[in-house]
């Protein structure tokens, strides 16, 4: 019976433990935001005129890049994550009669990495599963912090690491001219992209519409 009441306590401990950490998550995001001013020149011969305010109840719809559009199950997948963001600041989406176009572009990549940062894209060096060098190595070992020196050949499980980008371009269609544009980017352990991503594009119109001047740090939780 002790050993049953034991086992029992520690599986729940682990279920609470592995629970509560799931839930900590923070999504750390590097944001710079920019309004043009209205100085700048419109790309056609339109009459200049000044853009309109953005401000809640703009309606927008999407505008996709040729390459965007050979991909449009994807491409729906991404607008329909924007929309909880642009939405999420008073935007209002209507395909029919919109005052702006958004374009928005969205960016993944997975890398391993060793003891020091060295970034290895694609599959591990010299294995599938594991990293391998010979030589000398000085630097602080995998498992607390000190000076590991040594000669000779190892091999130990690579950590994938995970890069993601957002961006937002807002146009207003009546002017040409562009009145918004924002990118958001993260490095970390997670791989759940369609987690993530809206994490960024949140991120990415945290100060919307008007923006710090510089990047930004904003932390998310997902």
């Amino acid at each position: 019976m002790p050993r049953r009441i034991i086992a029992l306590s520690c599986a729940a401990l682990f279920a609470l433990f592995t629970t509560g950490c799931s839930g900590l998550r923070t999504i750390e995001t590097d944001v710079r935001a920019t309004v043009p001013t209205n100085d700048a020149p419109a790309p056609s011969a339109a009459p200049m005129k000044a853009p309109t305010p953005l401000g809640p109840g703009a309606r927008y719809r999407y505008e996709r890049l040729p390459s965007q559009a050979e991909e449009p199950a994807r491409a729906q997948a991404i607008e329909a994550m924007a929309d909880t963001a642009l939405q999420a600041v008073g935007l209002v989406r209507d395909d029919q009669q919109p005052r702006y176009s958004v374009q928005v572009h969205t960016g993944t990549e997975s890398f391993y990495v060793d003891d020091w940062g060295r970034r290895y894209p694609g599959v591990p060096p010299y294995s599938p599963g594991f990293f391998s060098e010979f030589g000398v190595f000085v630097g602080p070992g995998r498992v607390g912090p000190g000076t590991r020196i040594g000669m000779g050949w190892t091999s130990w499980p690579p950590t994938v690491r995970y890069a993601y980008a957002v961006s937002l371009l807002l146009r207003d269609l009546e002017t040409q001219r562009i009145v918004y544009e924002t990118r958001a980017s993260h490095e970390g352990p997670w791989g759940d992209r369609d987690k993530v991503l809206p994490a960024l594009l949140k991120a990415a119109l945290q100060d919307f519409p008007a923006p710090h001047a510089g990047p930004v740090t904003v932390q998310i939780p997902r």
